[in-house]
């Protein structure tokens, strides 16, 4: 499988990937969630592969990608860097992003950095960021305790933990054949590979992008969970702000719809990047309102 080495760094500190569609299709980049990797989205690529080249990559510190020396292609200004790079090297085409959680927050700062570059935005149990300042230096301090517990403790105790978080906790029980996924998913993580991505690309290291979006200039989709409350409400606020989105609530699931729910939502975005183009309002070219 191939990989990336952005400016900056080489292996083993780069980006791996898989990339499955025709090479000449339309380029589609999809981002997953913190503990995730590639095969988070391995239920929606058979039906996209058909009318896109799907790139999957794990994102810094999961999986098999590399974690770089310098903390700052860890940031999320950094990776949505490093991850505009990667696009470019596959294809000179604009492309569409998909992502989850953080692999949204991620998304919405590749298209902040690079309006012109991406065709269309799908996030999925994502918000914009962490708009107090104060907050967001306490959301750091936490990830940075709970990065150090890792490297105490190890990850099997702290994957204990992290699953009774409420967030994740919204949806309706696992079967067994998603606990297999899950497991699947995280088995490659490391233990510094997963605190080093909470110190440097969690949500309090993250500028707010929600001031960008009165003027957003891409094509959104909008997708949460019905159970995930929090997230509902994150998602609603944005689909109020940027102009022309568009809102999927999927019902009886919570935070991990890509788990919970993959059918559905890879027939939302199947409809939304293959659908007609949303009017939206254009904004300056490469203006990152930061």
């Amino acid at each position: 499988m191939p990989w990336f080495e952005a400016p900056g760094t080489q292996r083993p500190q780069a980006l791996w990937y898989t990339a499955a569609g025709a090479p000449d299709a339309p380029p589609l980049l999809m981002l997953h969630g913190f503990l995730g990797t590639h095969a988070t989205w391995e239920p929606l690529v058979r039906g996209l592969r058909r009318t896109h080249r799907v790139v999957r990559p794990d994102l810094y510190g999961h999986g098999r990608s590399g974690i770089p020396a310098h903390g700052g292609h860890l940031d999320p200004d950094g990776l949505a860097h490093d991850l505009l790079a990667l696009m470019a090297a596959a294809s000179p085409a604009p492309c569409a992003l998909v992502g989850y959680s953080m692999g949204g927050r991620i998304a919405l700062r590749m298209a902040a950095a690079a309006p012109a570059r991406v065709a269309r935005l799908v996030l999925v149990s994502a918000s914009a960021g962490i708009p107090d300042a104060e907050a967001r230096r306490a959301r750091r301090r936490a990830d940075g305790l709970l990065a150090a517990q890792i490297e105490a403790g190890g990850l099997d105790a702290f994957l204990a933990r992290w699953d009774d978080n409420p967030v994740l906790a919204s949806g309706r029980p696992l079967t067994e054949a998603e606990r297999r996924r899950l497991a699947h998913d995280r088995a490659r993580h490391r233990p510094e590979g997963i605190a080093a991505s909470l110190r440097h690309t969690g949500a309090g290291a993250q500028r707010d992008s929600g001031p960008l979006l009165p003027a957003w200039p891409v094509p959104t989709l909008l997708v949460a969970g019905r159970r995930d409350g929090k997230y509902v409400a994150s998602m609603q606020q944005m689909a109020a702000i940027i102009p022309g989105a568009q809102l999927a609530i999927v019902e009886d699931v919570g935070h991990r719809v890509p788990l919970e729910a993959p059918g559905e939502l890879a027939s939302l975005v199947s409809r939304f990047l293959t659908g007609p183009q949303v009017p939206t309002v254009p904004g300056p070219p490469g203006h990152s309102g930061d």
